[in-house]
């Protein structure tokens, strides 16, 4: 009944005000057209600042009308009336396949020219989008607040980078067009970082996943519900600090072909409630977040996680960044 109720009270506030609840034809670059909507209320306070949720659309809209992309998804919905309490940016992409620079441009494009909370950056897509959505998230990891990826894909070998993204994925189990173990794939390698991501399969649906996905209100409380991680300085006793000291000596590197020289070793030393992480001559200063993690500024993937043996013994740390990880050994 709950679920009856709040779905149709999101339906009834549909009755557009003064042109706000429409869509009108925007310029991104020369190749990108997009839709934009802006939500009622939004120039009756200027110091307020609104979400913003960027929508990817799928194969079959590629082109160059802008009238295909009101299909599906978020300018559908706009379309038969329906209010939304964020800005939304539909684009149309001229050549199959979404490129993650492009859709970061609009992003910012969009915080440039509209008053988007940068705290509240969302992206979903379908199919096409849906894999887009993956990509360009876990190409400039902690920029978007959460992403709504559906009946998609992602390469499982970049999932680290989602390691403090809400997720939530959909798929039909019935899928003929991109199989449900695209979305399988990449959701169990980014559980390995992140076991909050969500998944939902849908019993015997094909391709259009995103029908009743986007027409569940609790999808976009949820959506709506997330605010882009940032890290926080911990308070932690000063003596736990040396734990964390030594000389570390390189084991993998996920994400690059650079191999790292064996003699390379990094040494933590801990300096007042930071460690500092030296590389030769160069060092850098890492926070506490708690949790054996330091982070290097609040808006930077750039962290460092130390894993511990059984009984509690420091035995090695790995270096996130947005190019790949290095997990270093801890020499006795």
């Amino acid at each position: 009944m709950k679920k009856a109720v709040l779905f149709l009270i999101f339906l009834c506030i549909s009755t557009p005000f003064h042109g706000y609840g429409q869509q009108t034809v925007q310029k991104y670059v020369v190749q990108t057209d997009y839709l934009l909507y802006l939500p009622e209320g939004y120039d009756a306070d200027t110091t307020a600042r609104w979400p913003l949720g960027i929508f990817l659309h799928g194969a079959g809209e590629t082109g160059t009308d802008i009238e295909k992309i009101k299909v599906h998804g978020l300018p559908k919905l706009v379309e038969q009336g329906m209010q939304f309490p964020f800005i939304g940016i539909s684009p149309q992409s001229r050549q199959y396949g979404w490129q993650p620079r492009t859709v970061k441009g609009i992003a910012d494009d969009a915080v440039a020219k509209y008053r988007v909370d940068t705290d509240r950056l969302y992206l979903t897509g379908l199919s096409m989008g849906g894999i887009g959505t993956w990509a360009t998230a876990m190409e400039y990891p902690g920029f978007f607040a959460a992403i709504l990826p559906i009946c998609g894909g992602g390469d499982p070998e970049r999932a680290y980078t989602l390691a403090y993204t809400p997720v939530w994925n959909f798929h039909g189990d019935a899928d003929d067009v991109v199989p449900m173990e695209r979305s399988e794939v990449i959701v169990e390698a980014a559980r390995r970082y992140n076991p909050a991501v969500k998944f939902t399969a849908y019993p015997g649906v094909k391709h259009d996943s995103w029908t009743q996905t986007y027409e569940n209100p609790e999808v976009w409380e949820w959506l709506l519900g997330q605010s882009k991680f940032r890290f926080r300085e911990a308070q932690i006793v000063p003596d736990i600090l040396p734990e964390y000291a030594g000389e570390y000596i390189p084991e993998t590197h996920l994400g690059t072909d650079r191999a790292d020289d064996p003699n390379n070793v990094i040494i933590i030393e801990p300096s007042g409630n930071t460690l500092q992480y030296i590389d030769g001559k160069y060092s850098r200063t890492y926070y506490p977040a708690g949790g054996d993690v330091f982070f290097s500024s609040p808006d930077s993937f750039s962290h460092i996680r130390f894993v511990r043996d059984s009984g509690g013994k420091v035995i090695s740390m790995s270096y996130f960044h947005p190019e790949g990880i290095q997990t270093r050994v801890r020499k006795d």
